[in-house]
């Protein structure tokens, strides 16, 4: 959807008015208001648009683990343009992660969008409702016993009419209107009408469904019921039904038989089958599309409609119908389960009701057991701790290796295994991841750094059903390999402890072919060295892990012609024309190898993700909308003389005269009689004959289908040494050679004047060019334009099949084509498309002296030829650069193209005023600046704030494109912004987001002689302009420590700080309290607490106040209380009655002019700032350090509090 071959106008219409589109799941839980725990995830989301009525993406950041996932997604902003696809930004966790999607606002009640797979694990994305009509909840239903009705003009043929019911609400006011969805995609949405719904507008029908290009049965249907009060207000919130199967259902998918044993397919339908008979004569016929199998040559082959199978009467249709099936008994040795598959397929055409006609069922696997003791006692696992079993072994080796590791490793296959590190507590390691791999399908089972399981396919490229995988009791899963080999692996642990054991059980094919850990199976095991070395070489390169999905695009497919491939049953041989209802199914070599019980439940591929994408675009037309017209009555008459004698004298003589028919005669099952009468009748109705080959071709197709089923016609030589199978396909060839050519070895040569492999093409006539890819435009923006594929027909694959292109130019919507005629041989894809290779016209700077401005287009006539000689009509490529050409070409193919500014080769020149890469960008008007990434907060504990994101748009990459930042404080609630103007280029992300770079702010210590507290937070503000002069508004950026600060913006961009009580704040860093911060000259302690917060100096590890102690010889000092001498305290009053002799003999006198030397030094350093203290500093925002007596609104510790610890220590 929306790829290049799509103009954006049809892309719009298909998603807007076709609603093709997925539907959101999981709605309730993705809600913004769900607050359980879910575990949605959109890591591996399915790639494409999604949309539902009355939903969209918020774009405003949902609380945390709400929308049912660990990381909410939504909008950055949303669209506001309708019909018009733009760039969305997509954020997680804040913006600080971001994805860009495409959205398209259909209506005000429709937005759809391109999803794209999330970034990690555990992120989901929102979603919120908009504006809705009237309260109404009901419950809906969809009536299976549904009623049919006759289709409109016919009166043999009924179709559905399922009617989405729900109760009567007895609102007369309301109108009601319904939804249905086919496999959870919108095929048909109806009108209001009143509750009675009279003329069925509601109603889901077969031909609304043809309308949706849904011929067929075999889907999960649903409906949704809205009300509105009027049809032109809101409707009410969409009440839902469960969903429903349409079509017959298999009891059981999977049986297992013994050798010789047998079992019974039980099939019921869902809904009524169409019999518009008064009789009720009507029977829908269910075969079984089964090849025949021959030995050990039996490979696989494609599926033919096979006699067995049963009949349902359309009266019957509710009741269970049942088919038979058994094996045959052989002679072959080994033990395997051999894999069956029973393709059930109804008529082709079902007249009475035709979307039952070429229904396919699911699929019946059989699985046959057969013993053996070949390889009995071989087993490889890893397990616990974990610990390696190999091949070799008998005994268990420790493998303690953290990495990715081949645990198993033959052809196309392989089983890839992680290793992790920290399980129990750090000291072992766990396998806690496994990828196995067939081909390009493969399964992972994952938990490592997840914090949870995830278990999937992530590759099913391959289809069909090359790896088998099964779950048992929820932890139990086992995988079926092609070669039989069996995976078991199980998941061990509980909610804190989580690991994988493995097993591999192989089988008789992996002999000789094996390597990883496991070992090779041979009967001769080495001599194996247990070491690093040795497990090292099974270690996976990182370019080769199969869990990382960069490496998925490199893998190979699995092989089609493997004799692995799974395998069919086949009917018995048959005594008439009848239904058979027994099937049987024989073992044969190289089936695919399968459980022997039905106790598990196979995984679904649904969620399986294709990382590549066909290079080729899709055709116009590819799925083409079905026109329904009336049938006509036919003419039963005869027409153009034909009578029933000469009609049936021409097909018997036809018949009589073709060797196909020879030589098919007497194979059972083939009914060359009723051929002929069919031959007849298309003569009868159309009065041509025109008809009457093909009756001829559909008896040689069955006669070819037999020949090949039945060995013995397939083996068994009759005549001149060849097969009857051989000696059919020497005379069948397509479509009788259309009577315009020889059958020679099963090819046609065809007569003059006619090609092709069945002689049809008349090369009298061209082939039809209907049209080229993308319409006949190709972007020069998007694509190298060196080739176009061409649809219509037919085409023959021969190299005479040619293509001619006539080069021309367009300018000033002149057109003028090149006398110069390129032919060459064109590429043959299909009947139905051919590949015209062009000139390589890659993007590139020419080499100009001077620019110059050429408004000129160029282009190619293209036409097609099946001989060279005869060419279709010509249609119109215009090759051009949408970025600032626009071109159109009309139903009558002429071409136009406009300029939306100047532009030289390959590149656009914008005109005065505008920029851009189209130019569509004014430099009159500034850009939008929405925000700032984390809503303008950043922080300084997490971040360095060297840079900001800035969204909005549209900016441009550009030197011109500029960031303005005007750097401002935030001090006691007051902003002070500078005068200092920072002006920079800005660095360039996407039209939406451009970086604005900032001055680095690393968190580090600045050298201060003494620490302050600094409660100031600084910020930016920030605005960006397209060419540095006109700037956008400024938005509002703060820089600040969330350990202790508090930030907030409003709407109105007014911010405001809060500070923490228990942390001293410096430069941006939080010191929490009793933190040391040491200056290089001494320490200081932060004291800080609901009463305050200081920064106080240490002393022997003793805080000390200014105001109330000195320290002298490094011991404080109270001057009041306390005189220190020789390192002695003193307290004056309560020494007294201690004082010894020696103190008392001292002289008086001394002493006095000790204590007055010691009160003189005081004085000096307090005039002098030289005292050994510190200052308390409180949390003034006008304190100075320099003041001998700073402000202190706080206590300090007290000084006889230093005073009894300096004791204490002195002591």
């Amino acid at each position: 959807m929306c790829r290049k071959i799509l103009s954006r106008k049809r892309c719009i219409s298909d998603l807007c008015d076709k609603k093709q589109f997925l539907p959101f799941t999981h709605q309730t839980n993705r809600s913004v208001n769900y607050n359980e725990t879910t575990k949605l995830n959109d890591r591996f989301i399915r790639v494409g648009w999604y949309g539902t009525f009355d939903f969209v993406i918020p774009s405003v950041q949902p609380a945390k683990r709400h929308c049912g996932a660990k990381y909410p997604a939504y909008l950055q902003s949303e669209p506001d343009v309708e019909r018009v696809i733009v760039d969305v930004t997509v954020c997680m966790r804040g913006c600080r992660s971001k994805k860009i999607i495409k959205a398209l606002k259909c209506s005000e009640r429709l937005t759809v969008y391109r999803l794209v797979r999330l970034s990690t694990n555990g992120a989901a994305y929102c979603l919120g409702g908009i504006e809705t009509g009237p309260d109404f909840n009901t419950n809906v239903t969809i009536d299976t016993d549904t009623n049919l009705r006759l289709v409109a003009g016919f009166d043999d043929e009924q179709e559905f009419i399922f009617d989405c019911s729900f109760p009567n609400p007895n609102q007369d006011s309301f109108v009601y209107k319904a939804t249905w969805f086919v496999d959870d995609v919108i095929v048909y949405e109806s009108n209001y009408t009143d509750y009675n719904d009279a003329y069925k507008i509601r109603s889901l029908t077969d031909t609304r469904l043809r309308d949706s290009n849904i011929t067929t049965l075999g889907f999960q249907l649903h409906c949704d019921v809205r009300a509105a009060d009027d049809v032109k207000r809101r409707s009410s919130l969409p009440s839902t039904s469960n969903k429903t199967f349409i079509g017959m259902i298999v009891s059981n998918l999977a049986y297992n038989l013994k050798e010789g044993g047998h079992a019974t397919i039980w099939i019921r339908s869902t809904v009524p089958i169409g019999c518009a008979d008064d009789n009720g004569g009507c029977t829908l016929s269910v075969t079984a599309d089964i090849p025949k199998e021959g030995g050990d040559r039996c490979k696989p082959s494609p599926t033919a409609n096979g006699g067995c199978g049963i009949s349902i009467k359309a009266s019957e249709w509710n009741e269970w119908h049942q088919l038979n099936i058994s094996s045959t008994v052989t002679e072959d040795y080994g033990q395997a389960v051999i894999q069956k598959k029973i393709f059930l397929r109804a008529d082709d055409e079902y007249f009475y009701q035709p979307i039952w006609g070429n229904y396919f069922l699911e699929p019946v696997t059989i699985y046959i057991t057969k013993d053996t003791s070949l390889i009995e006692g071989k087993l490889c696992k890893i397990s616990s701790d974990p610990y390696l079993l190999d091949f070799y072994s008998f005994w268990s080796t420790s493998f303690q290796m953290e990495g990715t590791f081949y645990l198993s490793k033959m052809d196309n296959v392989e089983v890839q295994v992680t290793e992790c590190s920290g399980v129990f507590l750090g000291t072992g390691y766990c396998i806690c991841g496994v990828v196995v791999r067939v081909g390009r399908t493969a399964f992972m089972i994952n938990r490592c750094n997840l914090g949870y399981w995830y278990i999937d396919y992530i590759l099913c490229d391959d289809g069909g059903d090359i790896l088998d995988v099964r779950k048992r009791k929820e932890i139990i899963f086992e995988m079926y390999l092609p070669s039989d080999t069996r995976v078991l692996i199980l998941l061990t642990g509980d909610s804190k402890y989580n690991w994988l054991n493995i097993y591999i059980i192989p089988s008789v094919r992996d002999i000789g072919k094996t390597t990883g850990l496991c070992g090779e199976l041979t009967g001769d095991p080495p001599d194996v060295e247990y070491n690093d070395g040795y497990f090292n070489s099974f270690r996976v390169d990182k370019k080769a892990s199969l869990f990382d999905p960069g490496n998925w695009k490199t893998l190979t497919e699995w092989a089609s012609n493997n004799a692995a491939r799974i395998q069919h049953c086949r009917c018995d041989d048959k005594a008439d024309d009848k239904i058979d209802t027994s099937l049987n199914c024989t073992l044969v070599p190289g089936a695919t190898t399968c459980s022997s019980d039905t106790a598990y439940t196979l995984f679904h591929k649904k969620r399986c993700i294709n990382p590549l994408r066909k290079k080729r675009s899709l055709p116009r037309g590819l799925h083409p909308q079905i026109l329904h017209h009336r049938r006509l009555r036919r003419d039963v008459s005869w027409k153009n003389r034909w009578t029933l004698k000469s009609a049936n004298e021409y097909c018997s003589g036809l018949f009589n005269n073709s060797m196909v028919i020879k030589r098919c005669e007497g194979i059972r099952g083939i009914n060359i009689e009723g051929a002929i009468e069919t031959c007849v009748s298309d003569i009868k109705l159309s009065g041509t004959d025109v008809f009457a080959l093909s009756a001829i071709s559909s008896v040689s197709s069955q006669c070819l289908r037999e020949a090949s089923m039945n060995g013995t016609l397939r083996e068994e030589k009759v005549d001149s040494n060849k097969t009857i199978l051989e000696m059919v396909n020497e005379v069948a060839c397509p479509g009788e050679c259309s009577d315009q050519g020889l059958c020679e070895h099963g090819k046609c040569i065809c007569n003059s004047g006619f090609i092709g492999s069945d002689c049809s093409v008349s090369l009298s006539k061209p082939p039809l060019a209907h049209n080229l890819e993308a319409d006949g435009h190709c972007d020069l923006s998007l694509d190298d334009c060196n080739e176009v594929a061409v649809f219509g027909g037919r085409f023959v694959d021969h190299d005479k099949t040619k293509c001619k292109l006539l080069p021309f130019k367009i300018k000033n919507d002149q057109v003028t084509v090149s006398e110069d005629i390129i032919i060459q041989t064109a590429v043959f894809e299909s009947i139905g498309e051919v590949t015209c290779k062009l000139s390589s016209r890659k993007r590139r700077r020419r080499s100009v002296d001077v620019p110059v401005i050429d408004e000129t287009v160029t282009g190619y006539k293209v036409s097609v030829s099946n001989n060279g000689q005869n060419y279709s009509q010509q249609l119109n490529l215009i090759i051009y650069n949408t970025e600032c050409i626009n071109c159109s070409i009309d139903n009558s193919n002429e071409m136009s193209c406009t300029f939306s500014h100047f532009t030289i080769p390959g590149k656009c020149i914008c005109n005065s005023g505008f920029i851009g890469s189209d130019c569509s960008v004014s430099l009159s008007k500034p850009p939008l600046a929405h925000n700032l990434e984390a809503d303008g907060h950043c922080d300084l504990s997490l971040d360095d704030c060297n840079e900001v994101a800035v969204f909005g748009g549209r900016f441009v990459d550009h030197d011109k494109t500029k960031c303005k930042l005007l750097p401002f404080k935030i001090k006691n609630d007051q902003v002070t912004v500078s005068e200092d103007i920072i002006i920079q280029t800005a660095v360039f992300e996407s039209i939406g987001e451009v970086t604005c770079k900032l001055s680095s702010r690393k968190r580090r210590r600045r050298s201060v002689d003494v620490p302050v507290i600094d409660e100031t937070v600084t910020g930016y503000k920030v605005s960006v302009s397209n060419n540095g002069q006109n700037y956008s508004q400024q938005l509002n950026l703060i820089i600040y420590n969330t350990e202790c600060i508090n930030c907030s913006i409003d709407n109105s961009n007014e911010m405001i700080c809060t500070f923490s009580s228990y942390h001293c704040i410096m430069h941006n860093i939080c010191y929490g309290n009793g933190t040391m911060y040491n200056t290089g000259i001494r320490e200081f302690v932060c004291r800080a607490d609901s009463s305050g917060k200081a920064w106080f100096a240490v002393i022997n590890e003793t805080v000390i106040d200014n105001d109330r102690a000195k320290v002298i010889n490094e011991t404080v000092i109270d001057n009041d209380r306390a005189k220190v001498i020789n390192e002695t305290v003193i307290d004056n009053d309560a020494a007294k009655d201690g004082i010894d002799a020696v103190v008392i003999g001292i002289s008086v006198v001394a002493a006095v002019v000790i204590i007055i030397f010691i009160s003189i030094i005081i004085v000096c350093e307090r005039r002098s700032h030289k005292i050994s203290g510190a200052y308390s500093v409180a949390t003034n925002p006008v304190y100075d350090p320099k003041d001998e007596n700073p402000t202190n609104d706080y206590d300090t510790v007290s000084l006889s509090q230093h005073s009894a610890h300096v004791y204490e220590e002195f002591k």
